[in-house]
């Protein structure tokens, strides 16, 4: 009986369990690893929203300038005055999902406008153009004693920004997109 006996105290040794101090060093070591890895996760969520605003802020300038370019030349949207240049302001309405005439103050209470975009129009004269470009300086918009039958490029130019300031995850990002087009 003696023999039986042993047996079952040696188990019950062997089950007995973690101390105190034992559970207390796991969880030490456990917080310290965890410490390490947080600054990743929030750099990956940085990453993560800055890649996201870039796309789209480049998707709405690039879709701008697309949806500008293919018109054609005496289209109204493209139709300035001699010497001077058209601008189109919007903001993107959270509210609407698309974009709306206006600049940030014109966003209704309530609204959202994560993105803006400006889109301006400007015309010159092919000489006053290359002229400028010699002399690496913006062009000066078409005169308005320029020649009609003279040749004539339309810069389209689109900038689009998003509103978002800086905080824990960064600010949005802006981008400038411009295209020449000729007569």
């Amino acid at each position: 009986m003696h023999h039986q006996t042993s047996r079952k105290t040696a188990a019950r040794e062997g089950e007995a369990g973690m101390s105190l101090v034992e559970v207390l060093i796991a969880a030490g070591l456990i917080l310290f690893i965890a410490v390490g890895i947080i600054p990743l996760f929030v750099m990956g969520m940085q990453s993560n929203l800055e890649g996201q605003d870039s796309t789209q802020v480049a998707n709405h300038a690039r879709t701008r300038m697309e949806e500008f370019y293919q018109q054609p030349w005496d289209s109204d949207l493209l139709q300035i005055q001699a010497g001077t240049e058209r601008v189109f302001n919007e903001y993107y309405s959270e509210n609407d999902q698309r974009w709306v005439t206006g600049t940030l103050s014109d966003v209704p209470v309530g609204d959202e406008a994560p993105y803006l975009r400006v889109t301006t129009i400007r015309q010159y004269h092919i000489n006053e153009f290359l002229d400028a470009q010699a002399e690496s300086r913006d062009p000066v918009p078409l005169p308005a004693t320029a020649l009609p039958n003279q040749v004539h490029l339309k810069e389209i130019e689109v900038d689009v920004s998003g509103t978002r300031a800086g905080g824990p995850l960064g600010a949005s990002k802006d981008l400038s997109l411009r295209a020449v087009k000729a007569d």
